[in-house]
């Protein structure tokens, strides 16, 4: 086996796992512990120079590798859904 080939067998095999991972999570079977690591995203407090708190957002991957996922597997119902209401 080259390496090549062995480099893509990686690839499927983290592939299968990522959608084995997405399966759980779409379905709710996740763990209290790790499910406050799946939100949306996360508020960061900073304190300001002069006075006050600076709130920053940040994005979770998981979270939108959930949602791109779950949009892919769903291309279609969505579109039927949708459709009517587009606008743009």
């Amino acid at each position: 086996m080259g390496l090549l080939c062995f480099l893509q067998l990686c690839l499927l095999v983290v592939l299968i796992f990522f959608l084995e991972i997405c399966e759980h999570i779409i379905r709710g079977h996740v763990l209290p512990l790790v499910s406050c690591l799946l939100v949306a995203l996360r508020l960061v407090a900073l304190k300001k120079q002069v006075k006050g708190i600076r709130l920053i957002a940040i994005g979770e991957v998981i979270y939108q590798l959930v949602a791109y996922t779950l949009a892919i597997q769903f291309k279609n119902t969505f579109a039927e859904y949708f459709s009517p209401h587009e606008f743009g």
